[in-house]
């Protein structure tokens, strides 16, 4: 994965600065050629540098039914989980490998049970329905950044196994890559209108007074966010760094955000949206290369 790709999607940004540069006087014949995104990125010095890209999230869901030793189990951990006696909800969990995950007291429809622990979010189905699949799970953010996809997949398909019969390969449902990069543009000079984009929703994001970012396409099957880091970091008051972006070789937590005019454009896909560009299939099983899977080659 190559940093040119991301800087496609700062096309926006690039556009916009070229056309502040050569838009002619008021009443003067302008010079030179009008800006465009397909010309080659050597013209204007935005300051562009990615240190860091990923995954933030991934939603992927397994078709199956759940065993019936294991939905008799859940029933009786989610009783457990719903009683009134702090005793009795503390025993509402189960081992699976190396996770210790807690069964709560309630789930969103159509699923019958949920498990949770740092890494993953497992909504489990009862079995009684065929058009439900066996599991829809979230896969946190700071253990794809600890593990990668490889390896979370892996351990959440040793999981989804356990529970009960899995029918061929993972669905992606939604998938979140981002990259974290510094540049010489300030967010805020840009207005809706110099957008160049297929979103019909465009809207800025104000955080406590401050202008923050960009939102693109909220709501669809294929959105984005451009948005100040640094900023967002702060207003969530993280008080261990180094959980999320790991230690120095000292054992110091690092930061990259510290000190930094950092931003972070994100796209959200759902639903494939992302993929759709890519395969003939209208459903994307999460198999093959990792790029492949999740539109980021």
């Amino acid at each position: 994965m190559s940093r040119p790709t991301f800087r496609r999607l700062l096309t926006g940004l690039d556009t916009v600065q070229a056309a502040a540069h050569t838009e002619p006087p008021h009443g003067a014949e302008g010079q030179g050629a009008p800006p465009t995104n397909r010309a080659p990125y050597n013209c204007i010095d935005t300051g562009f540098k990615a240190f860091r890209y990923g995954i933030d999230s991934v939603y992927l869901s397994f078709a199956g039914k759940l065993a019936p030793d294991w939905a008799e189990r859940l029933r009786e951990l989610k009783t457990k989980a719903q009683s009134d006696d702090d005793r009795e909800v503390a025993l509402a969990q189960v081992k699976i490998g190396p996770h210790l995950l807690e069964v709560a007291d309630k789930a969103k429809r159509p699923f019958a049970f949920t498990l949770v622990d740092n890494c993953f979010h497992i909504q489990v189905s009862s079995g009684k329905a065929a058009a439900v699949p066996l599991a829809y799970v979230q896969i946190s953010s700071e253990y794809l950044a600890a593990v990668g996809v490889e390896a979370a997949e892996a351990d959440l398909r040793f999981i989804v196994n356990t529970l009960g019969f899995v029918n061929g390969s993972a669905l992606v449902s939604r998938a979140d890559p981002f990259v974290d990069f510094v540049c010489n543009v300030d967010l805020d000079q840009f207005d809706a209108k110099n957008w160049i984009t297929r979103a019909h929703v465009l809207s800025k994001i104000w955080h406590r007074g401050r202008f923050s970012g960009f939102s693109i396409g909220r709501g669809g099957d294929l959105s984005s966010r451009l948005y100040d880091k640094r900023w967002k970091s702060k207003s969530k008051a993280i008080s261990s760094t180094s959980t999320i972006f790991g230690n120095r070789p000292d054992g110091t937590a690092h930061n990259p955000y510290t000190g930094r005019n950092s931003k972070r454009v994100e796209v959200c896909s759902r639903r494939c949206g992302f993929i759709r560009s890519q395969t003939s299939s209208k459903r994307c099983h999460y198999s093959g290369d990792t790029r492949a899977r999740i539109g980021l080659g």
